[in-house]
């Protein structure tokens, strides 16, 4: 249990007190049974006409708050009816999955294109292959060769 002082300020109006924080017990309200931090707050110097609030961490918020607001005379209660709460953690879970899909279209993309060009490879090599099978004849060297010169005779000084 841990005691202490407290001061809020709600718009317009505040409050000050004592605080007591008690330990760990089963709250059940209509949205369900929490396990529940329970906050007990006074008036500064009375420990009457006070409120107490459940705390849960797995609704991230007060589950169930009673008794007199600001030391009024009048007793409250509020229960939590419904939640959705999220954590970072699914934050950050959703951020990895997007990535992961976003790498997986950039892969596939880059497969497309690489399936693509070396599809226009292999038509570019079939287009030439078939110019020079069928297409204008090769040009053939001709086989002549013209006679060696004779050889000159040596020059007189």
């Amino acid at each position: 249990m841990t005691t202490g002082n407290a001061s809020n300020t709600y718009s317009n109006m505040s409050s000050s007190g004592d605080v007591v924080v008690g330990g760990v017990q089963s709250v059940t309200v209509p949205a369900g049974t929490f396990d529940v931090y329970n906050v007990t707050t006074y008036p500064r110097g009375s420990n009457q006409n006070g409120s107490v609030t459940y705390y849960s961490d797995k609704v991230g918020n007060l589950v169930m708050t009673q008794g007199a607001l600001f030391g009024a005379p009048f007793p409250f209660s509020m229960q939590l009816k419904s939640y959705k709460y999220q954590s970072g953690s699914q934050t950050i879970s959703s951020t990895i999955i997007i990535a992961g899909i976003l790498l997986a279209v950039i892969i596939a993309l880059a497969v497309i294109l690489i399936v693509r060009a070396s599809r226009r490879a292999k038509a570019q090599a079939m287009e030439h292959h078939e110019e020079t099978e069928y297409g204008e004849p090769e040009r053939v060297e001709s086989r002549y060769q013209p006679p060696p010169t004779p050889p000159q005779p040596p020059s007189k000084p």
